[in-house]
C-alpha cells in the first residue's frame, strides 16, 4: 500500500512540474447541503494547463471542514455514558467539525478556460451515540467515536483574466454527496 501512495504522489509531483509556473491557483469556497447538512468551507490548491494525452487538465487538492458544532447534541447533555441500563437510544449524530481530503481533477473545455471536474475523497467525522435516561429524562454520551465518508461529485471551474491579464482568477462551483453545493472564489499566479 505505502509503494502505491508513493508511486502515486511522485507521478502527480511529476505532472505538476511540468506545467507553466502561471498555472497554479488558490481558492476559498463555502457551501451548505448534501448528507452532512451542515455549513462548511473549504481550502484548495491546484494547477491547471497540465498536458496530458495532448489536453489541458486541471489537478488540485481541497481540504474540507463541514461545521456541525454541537447543534445535534440537546444542550446540557451528560458527557458521561448514563449510570444505569434503563434509557432509550436517540441516535447517532455528527458532533464538531468533520474535516478531510479532497482530490479534483479537471478537462478544458475548448479553450474557454473552463474545466468540467471530477472530484473523489474522504472526510472524517466525529459521532456521539446519544442516549436519554428514561428516570430522568436527562441526555447522556453513551459513546464516542470516528466515521469515514466516502466523498464524490463533480464540478466546473472557470479562469477568466481581468485588467488586461494582470488579474487572474478563478470561480467554481462544485457538487458532491457530502458537502452539497460549494463554490469557491480564487486567484491565479
Amino acid at each position: 500500500m505505502k509503494q502505491k501512495v508513493c508511486l502515486l504522489v511522485m507521478t502527480l509531483l511529476f505532472l505538476l512540474g511540468t506545467t507553466p509556473a502561471f498555472a497554479w491557483y488558490y481558492g476559498v469556497g463555502a457551501g451548505s447541503g448534501g448528507a452532512s447538512d451542515a455549513n462548511g468551507f473549504s481550502l484548495e490548491v491546484g494547477k491547471r494547463d497540465v498536458i496530458l494525452f495532448d489536453r489541458p487538465f486541471l489537478v488540485a487538492g481541497a481540504i474540507p471542514m463541514i461545521l456541525h458544532g454541537d447543534s445535534h447534541v440537546p444542550s446540557g447533555t451528560h458527557p458521561d455514558p448514563v449510570p444505569h441500563n434503563d434509557f432509550t437510544s436517540m441516535g447517532q449524530e455528527n458532533d464538531g467539525t468533520e474535516r478531510g481530503l479532497l482530490g479534483k481533477m479537471g478537462m478544458e473545455i475548448k479553450d474557454y478556460d473552463v474545466y468540467v471536474n471530477l472530484l473523489l475523497g474522504l472526510t472524517q467525522a466525529n459521532t456521539v451515540d446519544v442516549v436519554r435516561s428514561n428516570p430522568t429524562g436527562e441526555y447522556y454520551i453513551q459513546s464516542q467515536g470516528d466515521e469515514m465518508n466516502a466523498v464524490y461529485g463533480i464540478g466546473f471551474s472557470y479562469f477568466p483574466e481581468f485588467q488586461d491579464g494582470t488579474l487572474k482568477m478563478n470561480f467554481q462551483l462544485d457538487i458532491d454527496n457530502r458537502r452539497g453545493v460549494t463554490g469557491t472564489i480564487g486567484w491565479c499566479w
